[in-house]
C-alpha cells in the first residue's frame, strides 16, 4: 500500500510529535512513522515510561546553534511550553543564554548550574500527549511499525514501514524529518558524510536511600552539578531504577516515582572525546555484551568508590574515568549533597550521548537533501522540553524551505 504526503516525520516521541503538529498546523499533509518502545503504547516515545521531569532554559541552550538566534530559540520554547502545558514554577524563568553564565561555585571546584525545572505526574503527561497527537490520529496520519528502510530520488523521499500485523507500507513525499531519538538509523539513509559523534558521556547511577540524597534535591528537581568533565546526571527524587538495552549490553535508567519509594537515584558522568566515543561504545560491547545473564554491572558500597568496585568499574571504562568521577562523588559528601555513610548501590554503565548525530552544527538541516533532524539524533541538546522544541525547530525550517 502506498501515501503520498508533504512530509514524512520519522518518530513519534516528543521531538517528531511536535514537528507533526507545527506541520499539520501549517497545512502540510504529514505522514507520522512511529515504532512504540513498547508493545500497545501510543505516541511520546520513552517520555510517558521514563520522563516526567521539564527543564526550562538556561538548560538545553545547545539549542541556540539549531534555532540560530536565542530570540528565535525563545518563541520555541514558549511553543513547546505551551504545548505541553508547561509553567514554570518561577514567576520570571531564566531567559535562553549560555548556561554556563549562571554557573555559581559551591566549593572544593564544583559549580552549581541553576534552572528552573517542573515536575509533572505521568497521567498528567499522557493526557497533553493525547491532546497533542489527537489532531494527527484523527487524519489517519500515524504508520505504526518500523521504518525499514529509506531512499532519496529526484522525486523526493521513499519510506518503507513494516507495519503492525505484517504489512508493508510505502509513503513517498518530497521532504523528510528524522525524530527517532537514540535509535538506529534507517537503513539506506543517504548521508553525505558518516554520523558524528558529539562526545559520549559515561559512569555510573547511584542508587541511595532517599535521605542520602536529600542534600542535592534541596538545590532543585533536577540540579547540575560540574567540575571539568564530571556533571551531576538526571536526580530522581523519590525514584528508581530500570535497565535497556544498547548494542548487546543494558544501560542504567531512572525514573522518577510519584509515590514514595524509600529509594531516589542520581548520575554522575564523564564526558569523553568524540573521537573515542565509537570505540568506547564497542569495548563495552565486548566487555558487557558476553554476559547473557546479566550484561550489567551492580554492586553495594559504603564510602567512597574503592576496593573490587572500582577495580570493575576501571575494566568498563578506564582508571582516569573512575578517579574522576569518584573524587567528584568524595567531595559531593564533604559538600553534604550525598551522604555516603548510609550505604548505596552502585549501576553502571550509565550512558548519555552514546549514539550518532546527523544534526549540522548550526541548523536543523540534515546531511541529506530536503532532509532534517530533530530531537537527540540532531544532537544539540537533551530532555524533554528541548525535544519538543527542537521538533518545533526543525518543522519551522522545514516550512520556510
Amino acid at each position: 500500500m502506498k501515501h503520498k504526503f508533504d512530509i514524512i516525520v520519522v518518530g513519534g516521541g516528543l521531538a517528531g510529535l511536535a514537528a507533526a503538529a507545527v506541520l499539520n498546523e501549517g497545512g502540510q499533509l504529514v505522514g507520522v512513522v512511529d515504532e512504540p518502545p513498547q508493545h500497545g503504547s501510543n505516541l511520546g516515545g520513552y517520555a510517558p515510561i521514563s520522563g516526567t521531569k521539564f527543564s526550562f532554559p538556561p538548560a538545553g541552550s545547545g539549542l541556540i546553534a539549531q534555532a540560530r538566534s536565542p530570540k528565535r530559540l525563545s518563541y520555541a520554547y514558549r511553543d513547546a511550553a505551551a504545548r505541553l502545558r508547561l509553567t514554570a514554577s518561577s514567576e520570571t524563568p531564566p531567559g535562553v543564554e549560555d548556561s554556563a553564565k549562571t554557573d555559581v561555585d559551591i566549593g572544593r571546584g564544583i559549580r552549581f548550574r541553576s534552572y528552573d525545572c517542573v515536575l509533572v505526574s505521568r497521567s498528567e503527561l499522557e493526557a497533553t500527549i493525547s491532546m497533542i497527537a489527537e489532531p494527527i490520529e484523527l487524519q489517519h496520519m500515524v504508520v505504526r511499525g518500523r521504518c525499514s528502510s529509506l531512499a532519496y530520488s529526484d522525486s523526493g523521499w521513499r519510506c518503507e514501514v513494516n507495519a503492525a500485523g505484517c504489512s508493508r507500507r510505502v509513503l513517498n513525499a518530497e521532504s523528510l524529518i528524522l525524530a527517532t531519538g537514540r535509535s538506529a538509523h534507517p537503513p539506506g539513509l543517504p548521508i553525505r558524510s558518516e554520523a558524528r559523534w558529539r562526545g559520549i558521556d559515561i559512569g555510573v547511577r547511584l542508587e541511595f536511600p532517599i535521605s542520602g540524597l536529600r542534600g542535592l534535591r534541596a538545590l532543585g528537581n533536577d540540579p547540575k552539578l560540574l567540575r571539568g568533565r564530571v556533571r551531576t546526571f538526571c536526580l530522581n527524587y523519590p525514584g528508581s531504577v530500570f535497565w535497556y538495552p544498547v548494542g548487546g549490553f543494558m544501560v542504567s535508567g531512572g525514573k522518577s516515582e510519584e509515590k514514595p519509594c524509600g529509594l531516589a537515584n542520581v548520575g554522575l558522568l564523564r564526558r569523553c572525546p568524540p573521537e573515542e566515543s565509537a570505540d568506547i561504545v564497542e569495548h563495552l560491547v565486548s566487555t558487557l555484551g558476553g554476559q547473557r545473564n546479566a550484561p550489567r554491572f551492580s554492586a553495594k558500597v559504603t564510602g567512597s568508590l574503592g576496593g573490587t568496585v572500582a577495580a570493575s568499574l576501571s575494566r568498563l571504562f578506564g582508571k582516569t574515568v573512575v578517579s574522576e568521577v569518584g573524587d567528584f562523588l568524595v567531595d559531593l559528601g564533604s559538600l553534604g549533597l550525598v551522604d555516603l555513610s548510609e550505604g548505596y548501590t552502585v549501576h553502571a554503565p550509565l550512558l548519555d550521548w552514546h549514539w550518532p548525530i546527523l544534526g549540522q552544527p548550526n541548523s536543523s538541516q540534515g546531511d541529506a537533501p530536503s532532509l532534517w533532524v530533530a530531537g537527540d539524533v540532531a544532537g544539540h541538546a537533551r530532555g524533554l522540553l528541548q525535544a519538543a522544541t527542537s521538533g518545533i525547530l526543525a518543522a519551522w525550517d522545514c516550512l520556510e524551505r
